[in-house]
């Protein structure tokens, strides 16, 4: 046996699988042996069930530590932020398991560097004139370049990377927690995909369950947003909460997350719907979480199509109608649409100008859908002016107006 001497660099190497584990794990850690007494190692396996654990080849080596590869906690997709808003800022760090917190110094790259995408130290700087494709982040010691892991990053105008989990490894855009599993498959007891050829299958094996994007996406305190997703439950007599919220990447504080709505669950497949406007702006990863009874905690959730998007209101087919004719009434009709559940509260305007091809002027007081012909309007022009305007929010979408 080789003694240890205090300061010494130490790497404690296992191999471990339990019954069910088709190959074996091997688990590194790496310490420095301390200066102040006589330490025993105790290795502690817990599993969530009554599962075998084997353990072999256990060695520890006195070397100086020599990393071959840095991890990174990283997404795997980033959303470009809205037009005229603050840049996303998004922290990147890294470690190796070969090697001492103390003595990591860690540089980071992106390929390619463009005016939108770049690195300050460790955080990589996203603004809205990112151009969208996928880049390379690369991380390597400051001492030793060589020691490097380059890691794939997509970044595109979506808000929610794959949300429809026709990818071949959903994994990467998605995780959840054990004893939870994440699964996808293209049918389950004969209900289909709502998009696609896939769909998601989460078992909860337990009262509180997660799935977590690997998505960033910036949400502005400017805009309203719509979160929407085709969601249910397998088993019926299990009452099924589901909670949407934004986890804050600037914050570890669970209670600084952003709750975007609450749903109950059926157990046939629903659109799930709601709006949502922050109070500040957040940049963050989606986080879906759901909650059945501590009693009933056997519970399998189907998603598809996952997404978010800006809130939006149109008014269209704007016209005319009526005789122009004095003491006559002209007729101002338009159609409503949102991509969210609210009533039209639009408001409207009549505008007069000397000239078809003029400039048009408010008509003041003439905030109705019906305008009296009255000896001052004849011989001119009018127009029809629309602002759809939300219920909910509200949101306000662009002025509309008719032809003269």
């Amino acid at each position: 046996a080789q003694v240890l001497r205090p300061d010494d660099e130490v790497v404690i190497g296992v191999q471990v699988a339990n019954i069910h584990a088709a190959e074996w794990t091997e688990i590194f850690s790496a310490f420095l042996v301390p200066a102040d007494g006589i330490y025993s190692l105790v290795f502690d396996f817990m599993t969530t069930g009554a599962a075998l654990v084997y353990a072999d080849d256990i060695q520890i080596q006195k070397e100086d530590l020599a990393p071959s590869l840095i991890q990174m906690d990283v997404p795997a997709h980033v959303a470009i932020p809205e037009e005229g808003t603050a840049k996303i800022s998004l922290p990147y760090a890294a470690f190796s398991q070969l090697l001492l917190p103390t003595e990591a110094e860690v540089s980071f790259s992106v390929a390619p560097e463009n005016v939108g995408v770049s690195f300050e130290g460790d955080r990589l700087i996203i603004s809205d004139a990112a151009i969208p494709q996928e880049y390379e982040i690369t991380a390597s010691l400051s001492e030793n370049p060589s020691v490097k892991s380059i890691y794939r990053l997509e970044i595109t105008n979506e808000s929610v990377g794959d949300g429809s989990f026709e990818q071949e490894a959903p994994d990467a855009w998605w995780k959840t927690a054990s004893p939870s599993l994440l699964q996808c498959a293209s049918t389950f007891n004969g209900t289909y995909p709502v998009e696609g050829v896939r769909l998601a299958r989460l078992t909860m094996n337990g009262p509180v369950s997660a799935l977590m994007s690997n998505s960033v996406a910036q949400y502005s305190n400017e805009n309203s947003y719509v979160f929407e997703a085709n969601m249910m439950i397998t088993v019926p007599d299990i009452d099924t909460v589901v909670t949407i919220l934004v986890d804050d990447i600037e914050s570890d504080s669970f209670d600084d997350n952003l709750v975007v709505g609450q749903f109950t669950l059926s157990p046939s497949m629903q659109m799930v719907r709601t709006l949502f406007t922050p109070s500040e702006t957040v940049a963050g990863r989606l986080m879906i979480a759901f909650n059945t009874p501590e009693t009933h905690d056997q519970q399998t959730v189907l998603l598809d199509k996952i997404s978010i998007s800006m809130a939006t209101v149109t008014a269209y087919d704007v016209q005319i109608s009526g005789s122009p004719l004095l003491d006559r009434n002209l007729i101002g009709t338009y159609r409503f649409t949102s991509n969210f559940n609210t009533h039209d509260s639009t408001t409207v305007r009549w505008l007069v100008s000397n000239a078809a091809d003029g400039i048009f002027m408010p008509i003041e007081s003439e905030n109705s859908n019906t305008l009296s012909v009255t000896e001052d309007l004849l011989g001119k022009y009018v127009k029809f002016e629309v602002t759809p305007i939300s219920l909910s929010g509200p949101v306000i979408g662009k002025s509309i107006t008719s032809s003269p």
